[in-house]
């Protein structure tokens, strides 16, 4: 995962987050459905990074902790009915960051091996001489 609920907290406040994550309206921070909407943000991420980064990343980097929360709030904000416009910006600049990382024209600022993507995941061209036998010549 690459946020808290504690991340959450500190950008958002008590009162949003409970307002977002309490499905059963007895005024509380439902911790189930915030990890729920964490999990599911920190899984979007790696789609996006997985091909250019080595997964699991041994460190999370504050601007990557950012984006989750982003996706994560988003997440809160769509099961509780409550998406604003703000919220939904929010999640598209995430996304649309991380699709530049994922064309390799932005960076999470991670240490250069963990930027590499693994062997298994690049792509072989070969080329060979004219063929000096078909069906027609032998």
């Amino acid at each position: 995962m690459y946020a808290t609920k504690q991340n959450i907290l500190d950008i958002h406040g008590i009162d949003n987050l409970m307002v977002w994550s309490d499905r059963n309206d007895n005024a509380v921070i439902d911790d189930g459905v915030v990890n729920a909407a964490i999990n599911i943000a920190s899984a979007k991420i790696d789609g996006m990074i997985g091909l250019v980064t080595k997964l699991p990343l041994s460190s999370t980097p504050e601007l990557l902790t950012s984006l989750c929360i982003d996706v994560a709030v988003y997440e809160l904000a769509i099961g509780a009915a409550l998406l604003t416009d703000d919220i939904t910006k929010r999640r598209d600049d995430a996304f649309a960051f991380l699709s530049r990382v994922a064309s390799g024209k932005a960076s999470l600022g991670l240490p250069e091996k963990e930027q590499q993507a693994a062997s298994s995941n690049k792509v072989l061209h070969s080329s060979s001489r004219k063929r000096l036998f078909s069906r027609g010549v032998m």
